[in-house]
């Protein structure tokens, strides 16, 4: 740069070097600042390597539990198994083929088509199979069988994406309007063969929908075999590829464990999840969870307006009363970052597990004790009214 020769190429120069000071002032620190600086790289890296940690902590902790649960159902089945040989019970081997009686409407010893399904399809313990009670089922296929006819009855064709919940597809009857056109989505391939079954994988949901049939139904009904929120991640990218756009076009049958509500609420997101809420109905399973069923209790939701008849809107008696005041109680939403900002499982104690699904704070050992002294008092009532009637009869 020249010497200026005249004063307002002084101070066009002036400016350009004022400009140039600035711009290196940004990149120079003092001794100071870049002490801090240094420190405040040491603190991040301290603490990512703790996150890191913790994530591995979980990690063996769920799959201890995972272990742990495995371990629990082989000894409850080995335990099943003597009792049943003890007591000259028999087997009762697994139904391998597809159930033809549930697809044909065939089984007329039934006596709903709820109960036709549990008869065919034994649960698999492997693959995390509960079964919802025949009442569950009935409650949640009346349901679809209102909404068919509100629709337009058969001519309307409405379709419902059965995700992991086979046994509310097989009991549609055969001449519901819902049925032709709903697929039971499922990863047990026992119903292999049937035309409306698909083999659904929930860890890759685009694999296993098949475009054809992406946004193309009015329903999902879903029963996920974990509680977990990875999981119901998943469920929730699968629901939105069965549902058909646009808002309040689709709508969901949910069940989970009554703690998730706010989860579920985000991982839907506020198309689907704005609008979520539990049913007064909640699901019981065919087995109480003290018969080697699910240890919590679940709830039902669903994202739309019931008909004030809906039987979602009555209490379902195979559930204990003690379950009715916390299904009530609506969970505050997450807050940014996906923490609840009350209430919810996951404990804190980083000990003993805790009870969920509304049994007001009882571990499970508990629960079990409270549910063998029902048992036993239920028995000796019965030994008494037996030891009565034979007295009352002379012998």
């Amino acid at each position: 740069m020249g010497r200026p020769s005249t004063m307002p190429e002084a101070r066009a120069q002036l400016a350009d070097l004022s400009a140039r000071a600035d711009c290196l002032s940004r990149f120079i620190v003092t001794p100071g600042e870049l002490a801090e600086l240094r420190q405040a790289i040491a603190t991040e890296a301290e603490h990512s390597t703790q996150v890191a940690e913790e994530a591995l902590a979980l990690a063996a902790r769920r799959h201890t539990l995972t272990t742990r649960n495995a371990t629990l159902r082989r000894e409850a089945a080995a335990l099943k198994e003597a009792l049943a040989a003890q007591r000259g019970w028999g087997a009762q081997p697994r139904a391998t083929a597809p159930p033809r009686a549930i697809a044909e409407g065939a089984d007329s010893a039934a006596a709903t088509v709820g109960e036709a399904f549990l008869r065919s399809a034994p649960e698999v313990a492997d693959m995390n199979q509960y079964w919802y009670s025949s009442t569950t089922i009935e409650t949640i296929v009346a349901e679809l069988g209102a909404a068919a006819a509100s629709a337009g009855g058969a001519a309307a064709g409405l379709r419902v994406a059965c995700l992991s919940t086979p046994s509310v597809y097989f009991s549609l009857p055969e001449a519901s309007p819902a049925r032709a056109g709903s697929i039971a989505f499922d990863y047990d391939k026992q119903w292999e063969g049937h035309p409306n079954y698909r083999y659904f994988d929930f860890r890759d949901p685009t694999g296993t929908i098949e475009p054809a049939l992406r946004h193309s139904f009015d329903y999902c009904v879903v029963d996920p075999p974990f509680i977990t929120r990875d999981v119901w991640t998943q469920y929730a990218e699968a629901i939105r590829l069965c549902l058909k756009p646009g808002a309040g076009a689709g709508r969901v049958i949910l069940t989970t464990v009554g703690e998730n509500e706010a989860m579920l609420r985000t991982v839907l997101g506020a198309e689907l999840g704005a609008s979520l809420r539990k049913t007064t109905f909640m699901p019981a399973m065919q087995k109480p969870w003290y018969g080697f069923g699910l240890p919590y209790q679940y709830s039902l939701y669903v994202n739309y307006d019931l008909r004030p008849e809906s039987g979602l809107n009555r209490w379902n008696h195979e559930v204990p009363e003690e379950f009715k005041e916390p299904n009530a109680l609506r969970m505050p939403d997450e807050t940014a970052g996906g923490v609840p900002t009350g209430g919810g499982g996951g404990g804190g104690d980083g000990g003993a597990e805790r009870a969920i699904g509304g049994s007001g704070g009882l571990s499970f050992e508990e629960m079990l004790e409270r549910e063998m002294a029902k048992e036993a008092e239920a028995a000796a009532e019965a030994a008494a009214a037996r030891d009565a009637r034979l007295a009352g009869e002379g012998r």
